[in-house]
């Protein structure tokens, strides 16, 4: 079963992912043997491991090119888990590695859209705020103009860029 500090770095990772935003129920931790699963949009994404040894966020693998954009972060691999580990010494790393983990949400979101499509009807008011107002976060899992947003690219209103 989870520990306490497990289970206050499971509560802060995603307290600073649901800041503003209503997203919490697309994401859930739950108790395991040994640490703390939590899932992006019903995808396991992370595990947190707290023994008395070492302290630890396991990354699902399947994000491994996001990871490799932070080489700052101090990761090891074993043989015996296929998902890369990232060291931690405090709960206040998690703070620092915010970036990282609405990264993979985000790309979480993205790939377990069932259906994709290029725009709703909220087009303008997405790019005049430069990011997806669509209030029906199902819906909006599927909208490819919110990456574009996301990087930047702004195609409609008075943002426009492209």
């Amino acid at each position: 079963m989870s520990n306490n500090l497990e289970k206050e770095i499971g509560r802060e990772i995603i307290s600073l992912l649901t800041e503003g935003d209503s997203l919490s129920k697309l994401i859930e931790q739950k108790s395991l043997i040994s640490g703390l699963s939590i899932r992006f949009c019903n995808m396991p994404a992370l595990k947190v491991v707290c023994t008395n040894k070492k302290k630890y966020i396991a990354v699902n693998k399947v994000f491994m090119d996001i990871l490799n954009k932070y080489p700052l972060l101090k990761v090891e691999t074993v043989k015996s888990d296929p998902w890369p580990r990232v060291l931690i010494n405090s709960k206040d790393d998690i703070k620092q590695m915010n970036s990282l983990f609405s990264e993979i949400y985000d790309h979480a979101y993205s790939i377990t859209a069932i259906e994709k499509f290029d725009c709703c009807s909220r087009f303008e008011q997405c790019s005049d705020s430069k990011r997806c107002v669509q209030p029906d976060k199902q819906l909006a899992r599927g909208c490819t103009y919110r990456l574009h947003l996301m990087n930047g690219r702004i195609f409609y209103g008075m943002n426009k860029n492209i």
